[in-house]
């Protein structure tokens, strides 16, 4: 160490010596001035005695220095001297003096001193602090200018009084609301001098003038603070001071704004015309360069630094002096009103002027005596004697001030300094004279440290607090800390003012690793950025979720290992903790974890646990107060050093990651930050925060954040249990009672009360991050009356909110019940706050609390822990080891196991318990051994340990709550004939991932839903067509049943079925079915146990020669899909599978589970499954019912009841309870699959017994179909275990068959037996050629369909001419059709839309066009608004609009057809168009009018007759009006996207053609030229969105105006409800919840109105509904009317009814029957838009005005008649809109 650091070191090492360096310089300066005199002998000015150095610094008060000058004046007269520091200053004071000295001796005391301060900003350039000729000739210039542009005259009135209504208007927008009057003032005072220096005004919105304003405030606001005032006194000492630094930047700031001000004017210059004051500056300029004059004063600096003056003076003066002037007016308010009754007397209204002044005597006196005691200039600038003069009798010399320096009392001056300046730094007062807390008085440069326990400082701290209150100052070195205490005091600093507290503060250390980067010690914009980020991405990952959990369960296991290899014997906690917390951190950051012996791993944990020890280090803590004196010191040294190897070690790990990166794939964290960081870079964003250092410094702080404070709560659990071992049996019990030996899950937290308070207890009283991370003040704020300045340092003290006595009953006492309520239940506690609170809150809390429970609980469940021997209870110390957090001291603990292995027989050596098997029943010899050795034992079977699980309770605990025995055990035999991929032998991800993608995919093709339902009784007609062909002959079932299962999974599978003569299908069938039977055979099973001494077994070879046919015979047929593979129509699973393995090989993926094995065994196992299990219970079942015929013919009868002659459907299940009895019996009973084989997947105590990881796991099924604690003969034939008392069918739990979900097939057979008629819809008797038509109202079709519907049912068929319809009618039968069916989503298209071309349009569309191009059209008008307050706000607009339309009709009769259509119209041209048009825009007017013809015609009976008989009536007349009329609508809507095309800009879309332009653009650039993003479906897509987006909407609003003047009673009772609830405010659509009898009235007028009365769809398959065959391409006509009218849903269905929509307390309901919008993938596409423009226009329409019949009409002869279209619209019609207002 050199002797500088050895000095250093001494000098902190024993901080009395700083004292000490005080006290020597005090003795050395007494030694020094005893023998030095001073040669002054003339006759100095009276003042008070200046010590030295800091002369009469300590009898200023620097705050109100002015009135300490005042009383000085006092004792030492008129003109005295004090000393500014160094500085000798003469003080003149009153009027006589200041006047005599100013005026009669103006040149001797004319010159201006500069402080250093002015000096630095303007280098004696400008006016105010100029002295000499520049000052003299720049001051007559700007006097002569100001006055040439109006300073005292009548243009400057004309600029003030333009200014004062700028500024009215202003005060008039806070409409009498408090508000600070600074900004406006100051804006409007500026812009009067801004008029007169620039030749303009600045708006106060403007920027660049914003910023010039602010700037100069600020700038003047510090500049007469304390900390300045120190610096003019000491400059060189004090240049590094904030506020000197603020200043410079101001200036710089306001500098650079000025010259780009100079350079607008300079480049618009004119010599002929001088707009203000810098013109004429300028040409000044330019004429003393022109006559190359090189003295000149007119230069650019000079120009800047006078315009800063003009405007900063012109600005601050007179702006707080009209402040003051308000101010005093509102605390004197008699005087105000005395200036306001003189105002109206003499001015009145008109505008006042300056000749006004002269008669406003006490107006012009309140605004002078405002001046007077405002006294906004106390003490001038200051002066400076120009030469030597005799004042009043005293002699002052020239440049009157000088230093002292070279005085031998310099040293005494530097010790009473170095006091004197940590007075003042240490003050509680700040320069404001506002309060600051209070707090123990510090040292000069050490501060408190001398009271501060550096080992223990929050504890310290708290002691304190008990002084000086919660809320104090401690002074740590030279940093003013302050320290919050208590639950109350912490909670409302970090919640209740989460902004003003919310910054980090970073100290030395923190700063010197992270720079500021990551998100612990960061603040600004990118620590929210990053917080953002890694809160969003942890939680993607799993953070607070099932994932997480699973990750820390597994995690645990590893962890129990590592106990359990110690044996019970002692070891430290410190390293496993470590390691397995930081796994799970791992695992969500890089996508993996480490194992615990991996080098890297290990040394990335020690590194960052080191790290955190140390940054918490005495040694630390003093390099944080003085950080340029200590750098050199060890401990900092070692911090930078790990730092830089765990940066090395993330950039290794971010690499790797790096090189393997797959978008489509994202691993973890540090994923998700590379995609953003590419995102970013792509897009040439410079200022993102995702960069290298930002993702470094994230994932290290998720790191040590996520490793260090968990670990150490638990390792505190874990000795606090060992010390307190009663506690940890209490837990211990409730664990055994509550979760048993299963594995812990989240969700029993809540059914833990005593272990959840233990933990959380725990974490109280550990402590362990006591004084918090310290915090920043972001502003200057007032808490508890203490005035706190921005960027002060904050401790929020966790320690004593944990630890508070007025909220803990035993603070310091290790006690659960705290937690713990008089009946023994968990309670939150408020005081609970170890994660902090606020903005700073950890952000992994909700990891931190499912980490502490899993890894508590599990290790609690497993192990019980001890101290070492010899070592008691008692003597277990719990003194904390200070870091950055509180770790326990170093300790050793023994964790016992608490568990054993099942019991079981003895084995034999080799063949154990093989000779106790039957083997023609081994499920029977075990079943037998459970009631001997329990219900978990264990079993060998030659040499491999099994255990075996009997028993349904047991089963269900072991299968369905513990995840530890989800693997499958595969066999040896299994392992031969590699069929370990697939779903059934295999294990793992490759599992995870096929398992989920057949479930989900055999779900979109069917399984269980209403398209596999008819695909079963499509096959089961096959079968009893088959079975009737054997006209009662004996028969083997097999052969037939086999292939009718076989076929429903092919054709989910496959996506076709077999016919049953198939070859191949035949072969794969007995294939599966053969090998179904050898896999259980006693020679492959003794294969299994002994494989290489029965590998010669024929079994083995027949098995091996069968799979290898049957996988020849799956890849023939996988081949013939993948050549016919078209990816925009899967077929079945096969193609599913093929398109999903393509696009991984596209994107670059290589290495997915998608692949032909995967491929091959999944289907393979799919068709055995699906085949095998089904069938045999079937067969199973047939035979039951032919030994007992009694049961059959209770079941057939049951079904004859029920069902009928009709077709039978699953739904009809419920109502057949004995066939459901009897199935689920035959299932049990039959017991296809006795045994299943798992192992487990990890450790687990199950039933009390360790299992080990890995071991094979034999579920006895049998023991649970048959177990006789559950059913009452389990060895019979009994439908009665599935039937209760009253014959209804009753679930049981012990029913466990081998494969979910099999008996739906099974009823499926059943219940068709006996019927096998495809039976078509019912309707009236057809004419040839013309059908049904002669029955048709054509002006009605309603009411002739809807009397149809009476008689034939809700499902009928109707021929329109030659073409045979469905029709659809009824709510509940309308639903099932659209919503629970996909059979019916595509549209009919008719002669008439083929003939418009009309088939691009959404409406009319179908297939993958019809699907992108409705996702395009939803996704975008979202996005540009529908549903939100975007359009809401636009709505609102056009409200407005068509109100004052209304209003200018001042209640006369009116059409409101059109003002309507085009109100409405705009709306949806604003999302599509991203404008509006003028209602008077003849195009906009055209398309409307245009539209609204269309719809009509389209629905009249003419253009239906063409579409019945198109080559009969081609030639109407009406269908080439339509065509024409289509042709011109496409040529208006093809110049309208040319004009968005030309003025396109691909990242500002204006709303849907921009966004359809920019994917047509894109797409095409990518070499996509056969995309739906056409130019044809652009046309028909805004088309259809024009029409369908005015018609419907305009007719329901309409229809409902018309409706209200009908029934006014209604119309009243609405208005009534809008007046209570929103008054005369417009309405929003968050009113509409507290409008319900409004709601329910526009509810009511759309289904009244029935707008869209039919929807015309066809069938896109073969379909059975309700028992009716509808055959593939068959029109389906959906009758919404019979819906809206359905006498079963609505009270009145002809009646406008709002209580239809009202419960019986009068809140609003929905109602199912409630169709006006259609259902299911046809819905309305902008059912949201039309629900809020409904609400919206109507609301506000009955809101201003009263809609009545016209003059002469009676309410009952209004015609409520609708015209025939394609929607229904009301007849032509006037109302009066009368207004309310």
């Amino acid at each position: 160490m050199s002797l500088m650091q050895d000095l250093v070191y001494s000098l902190f090492s024993n901080p009395t010596t700083l004292l000490g360096a005080a006290a020597l310089l005090l003795l050395l300066c007494f030694l020094v001035s005893g023998s030095t005199n001073t040669d002054e002998t003339r006759k100095e000015l009276p003042g008070p005695k200046p010590l030295p150095l800091i002369g009469n610094l300590l009898q200023l008060d620097l705050k109100r220095p002015f009135e300490t000058l005042y009383e000085l004046s006092k004792t030492y007269g008129s003109v005295f001297t004090v000393y500014f520091g160094p500085n000798k200053v003469v003080v003149l004071a009153g009027y006589k003096t200041v006047k005599e000295a100013l005026v009669g001796h103006a040149d001797e005391f004319g010159e201006r001193h500069i402080f250093p301060i002015f000096y630095d900003t303007n280098q004696g350039h400008g006016i105010v602090f100029a002295n000499g000729d520049s000052w003299k000739e720049l001051r007559r210039f700007a006097l002569t200018t100001l006055k040439d542009f109006g300073m005292g005259k009548k243009i400057a009135e004309e600029r003030i009084l333009e200014e004062c209504h700028h500024l009215i208007r202003v005060f008039e927008q806070h409409e009498g609301k408090p508000f600070n009057t600074s900004r406006p003032m100051n804006h409007a005072t500026s812009n009067v001098i801004s008029s007169i220096v620039y030749g303009s005004r600045f708006e106060y919105d403007d920027p660049r003038f914003k910023c010039m304003v602010k700037t100069a405030n600020h700038t003047i606001s510090i500049v007469g603070s304390a900390q300045i005032q120190l610096f003019n006194m000491f400059p060189r000492l004090f240049c590094w001071i904030k506020n000197r630094q603020q200043i410079l930047r101001n200036t710089e700031t306001l500098v650079q704004n000025v010259k780009g001000l100079l350079k607008d004017l300079t480049e618009t210059l004119s010599p002929q015309i001088c707009r203000g004051l810098v013109d004429c500056f300028l040409i000044r300029k330019q004429k003393d360069e022109d006559s190359h004059e090189t003295d000149s004063f007119y230069n650019e600096k000079n120009l800047i630094f006078t315009i800063t003056n003009l405007f900063a003076a012109g600005t601050d003066t007179t702006a707080t002096t009209l402040r003051w002037g308000f101010l005093f007016m509102a605390k004197y308010p008699h005087i105000q009103e005395k200036v306001h009754e003189e105002l109206s007397r003499v001015v009145g209204n008109r505008e006042i002027r300056v000749d006004d002044r002269k008669n406003l005597p006490y107006t012009d006196a309140v605004i002078h005596e405002t001046q007077r005691l405002a006294n906004i200039v106390p003490m001038n600038l200051p002066h400076q004697t120009s030469q030597d003069v005799t004042f009043q009798g005293h002699f002052i010399k020239k440049d009157l001030v000088s230093l002292i320096f070279s005085s031998p009392t310099t040293l005494l001056g530097a010790a009473a300094l170095l006091l004197l300046l940590s007075f003042l730094v240490s003050s509680n007062l700040n320069a404001d004279g506002r309060k600051e807390p209070p707090g123990p008085t510090p040292l000069p440069l050490i501060g408190n440290l001398l009271q501060i326990d550096l080992k223990k400082p929050y504890q310290t701290l708290i002691e304190l607090s008990k002084k000086y209150g919660s809320v104090f100052t401690v002074h740590l070195g030279l940093d003013k800390v302050v320290v919050l205490t208590g639950y109350k005091t912490v909670k409302e600093a970090l919640v209740g003012h989460a902004e003003e507290f919310g910054e980090r503060h970073i100290f030395p250390v923190f700063y010197d690793i992270s720079q500021g980067h990551g998100i612990i010690f960061s603040n600004g914009d990118s620590w929210k950025e990053l917080r953002r980020f890694a809160l969003t991405t942890l939680r993607d990952f799993g953070m607070g979720k099932k994932t997480a959990e699973e990750r820390i369960l597994e995690e645990c296991q590893h962890l129990i290992q590592v106990f359990e290899e110690h044996k019970g014997k002692p070891f430290d906690t410190l390293q496993p903790m470590n390691h397995a917390i930081s796994n799970v951190i791992c695992y969500i950051v890089y996508g993996n974890r480490f194992e615990y012996d991996d080098p890297r791993f290990e040394r990335m944990v020690q590194l960052a646990n080191e790290n955190v020890r140390i940054a918490g280090s005495a040694q630390i803590q003093l390099y944080n107060m003085f950080p340029r004196l200590l750098r050199w010191i060890n401990n900092r040294r070692l911090a930078l050093r790990n730092n830089k190897m765990v940066v090395g070690n993330v950039k290794e790990l971010t690499k790797n990651l790096i090189e393997t990166l797959s978008p489509q794939l994202c691993r973890g964290v540090v994923d998700c930050f590379l995609l953003r960081k590419q995102k970013d870079e792509k897009s040439s964003d410079k200022d993102s925060f995702y960069n290298e250092k930002n993702l470094i410094y994230t994932v290290m702080n998720l790191f040590v954040a996520g490793t260090d404070t968990t670990s150490t709560t638990l390792r505190w659990s874990f000795l606090f249990m060992a010390k307190y071992p009663h506690m940890q049996e209490k837990v211990h019990e409730e664990l055994s009672r509550v979760v048993g030996n299963r594995e812990v899950r989240v969700e029993d937290r809540k059914n833990l009360p005593y272990t959840d308070a233990v933990i959380h207890e725990t974490q109280r009283l550990a402590n362990i991050v006591p004084m918090n991370l310290p915090h920043q003040t972001s502003r200057d704020i007032t808490f508890q009356g203490h005035f706190i300045k921005k960027g002060t340092i904050v401790f929020p003290l966790l320690s004593s909110v944990l630890h508070d006595e007025s909220e803990w009953e035993t603070p310091l006492t290790f006690n659960p019940s705290h937690f713990l309520d008089k009946d023994g239940k968990f309670m939150k506690r408020d005081a609970f706050m170890p994660f902090s609170a606020g903005r700073r809150m950890c952000l992994g809390e909700s990891l931190a609390k499912m980490e502490l429970f899993l890894f508590f609980t599990s290790v609690l469940q497993q192990f019980k822990l001890t101290p070492a021997p010899g070592v008691k209870e008692e003597d277990l110390d719990l003194t904390p080891v200070l870091g950055l957090t509180l770790n326990p001291s170093p300790h050793e603990l023994c964790a016992v196991s608490r568990h054993k292995e099942p019991p079981g027989p003895r084995p034999l050596p080799l063949i154990g318990n093989s000779l106790l098997l039957d083997k023609k029943s081994p499920h029977g010899t075990l079943n037998e051994l459970s009631k001997k050795y329990g219900r978990v034992f264990t079993f060998h079977f030659g040499p491999r340990k099994t255990v075996v699980l009997a028993g349904h309770k047991i089963i269900k605990q072991a299968l369905v709550h513990h995840d530890a025995f989800s693997e499958r055990e595969v066999l040896q035999l299994v392992r031969d004939m590699n069929l370990t991929n697939g779903i059934l032998f295999a294990n793992g991800p490759s599992w995870k991932e096929m398992r989920h993608f057949s479930l989900t995919n055999m779900r979109d093709f069917g399984m269980g839903k209403k398209a596999c339902e008819e695909k079963i009784i499509e096959e089961s007609q096959r079968l009893i067509d088959l079975l009737s062909d054997k006209k009662g002959e004996a028969f083997d079932p097999a052969c037939p049943v086999n292939h009718a299962v076989s076929n429903i999974i092919c054709s989910i599978v496959y996506g076709s079925r077999f016919e049953y003569d198939d070859p191949v299908f035949i072969s794969m069938v007995d294939i599966a079915t053969t090998n179904t039977k050898l896999l259980g055979s006693s020679a492959l099973q003794l294969y299994n146990f002994f494989p290489r001494l029965f590998r010669w077994l024929g079994a083995h070879k027949q098995l091996m020669e069968n799979i290898f046919s049957n996988r020849t015979h799956i890849k023939e047929l996988i081949k013939g899909l993948k050549d016919t593979l078209n990816p925009q129509m899967c077929r079945g699973v096969v193609d599913a599978f093929l398109v999903r393995k393509m696009k991984l090989e596209a994107s670059g993926n290589m290495e997915s589970h998608y692949h032909d094995e995967n491929l091959l065994m999944t289907v393979s196992n799919l068709f055995s499954a699906g085949t095998d299990t089904t069938s045999s219970t079937l067969r199973y079942g047939l035979l039951l019912m032919a030994k007992c015929p009694k049961i059959q013919d209770r079941v057939q009868e049951e079904m004859d009841r029920v069902i009928g002659g009709r077709q039978a459907q699953v739904e009809d299940r419920k109502n057949l309870p004995y066939t459901d009895a009897v199935i689920h019996e035959i299932q049990r009973l039959s017991c296809i699959a006795p045994m299943a084989g798992h192992r487990t997947t990890r450790d687990v105590v199950f039933q009390d017994y360790l299992i080990k990881k890995g071991t094979p796991v034999l579920v006895l099924l049998s023991s649970a179909l048959f177990d006789e604690d559950e059913w009452e003969t389990p060895n019979t034939f009994n439908p009665a275990h599935f039937l209760d008392k009253d014959g209804n069918f009753t679930k049981r739990d012990a029913f466990l068959p081998f494969s979910a979900g099999n008996f739906v097939d099974i009823t499926r057979i059943y219940t068709v037996i006996g019927f096998n008629q495809r039976k078509e819809p019912p309707g009236p008797w057809r004419l040839p050629v013309i059908g049904n038509l002669l029955q048709l109202d054509p002006k009605l079709p309603c009411t002739s369909f809807y009397q149809l519907y009476k008689k034939h049912g809700p499902v009928f068929t109707f021929h329109f001419g030659p073409q045979k319809t469905v029709v659809f009618a009824g709510s509940k039968t309308i639903k099932q059709a659209l919503v629970n069916s996909d059979a019916f989503s595509e549209k009919e298209v008719s002669p008439i839309i083929s003939d418009m071309k009309l088939t691009h349009a959404i409406g009319f569309s179908n297939g993958d066009i019809w699907k992108e191009l409705r996702h395009f059209a939803l996704t975008n008008m979202k996005d540009f608004g529908m549903g939100k307050t975007a359009i809401e706000e636009k709505i609102i607009e056009e409200s407005q609009r068509l109100i004052e339309l209304f209003m200018e009709t001042n209640g006369k009769a009116l059409d409101t057809t059109q003002p309507i259509n085009h109100a409405v119209c705009n709306i949806i041209c604003s999302i599509v168009y991203g404008h509006r048009f003028e209602c008077d825009d003849p195009v906009f007017v055209s398309m409307v009018d245009r539209a609204s013809k269309n719809t009509q015609l389209m629905g009249s009976p003419l253009i239906q007759l063409y579409n019945f008989f198109p080559r009969l009536f081609g030639w109407l007349r009406v269908r080439k009006q339509l065509i024409e009329s289509s042709f011109i609508n496409r040529r208006h809507i093809k110049e309208l996207v040319k004009g968005l095309q030309d003025t396109l800009n691909p990242q500002m879309c204006r709303g849907v053609v921009d966004s359809f332009l920019a994917r047509k653009l894109q797409l095409e650039a990518s070499g996509d030229m056969k995309s739906h993003y056409t130019e044809d479906n652009i046309l028909m897509t805004v088309a259809t969105l024009f029409a369908a987006g005015t018609d419907t909407t305009s007719a329901t609003l309409r229809y409902g105006l018309l409706l209200m003047a009908k029934y006014p009673e209604i119309q009243d009772q609405v208005q009534d409800e809008i007046n209570k609830v929103v008054g005369s405010r417009p309405i929003r659509v968050e009113d509409r919840k507290r409008l319900p009898y409004t709601n329910a009235t526009i509810h009511d007028i759309q289904r009244i109105t029935s707008a869209v009365p039919m929807t015309l769809h066809r069938t896109t398959r073969d379909v059975l509904f309700q028992g009716y065959f509808i055959k593939k391409g068959t029109p389906a006509l959906f009758l919404l009317s019979t819906a809206l009218f359905d006498e079963d849903e609505w009270e009145t269905p002809h009646t406008l009814n709002p209580a239809h929509f009202l419960d019986k307390e009068g809140s609003f309901r929905n109602k199912e029957g409630f169709l006006p919008f259609s259902a299911g993938a046809r819905v309305c596409t902008g059912e949201s838009l039309a629900r809020m423009e409904l609400f919206l226009f109507f609301t506000s329409l009955l809101q201003h005005f009263c809609f009545t019949p016209p003059p002469g009409v009676k309410k009952e002869d209004l015609d409520l008649t609708q015209v025939l279209g394609i929607t229904l619209t009301p007849k032509p019609h006037k109302l009066c809109a009368i207004s309310r207002i």
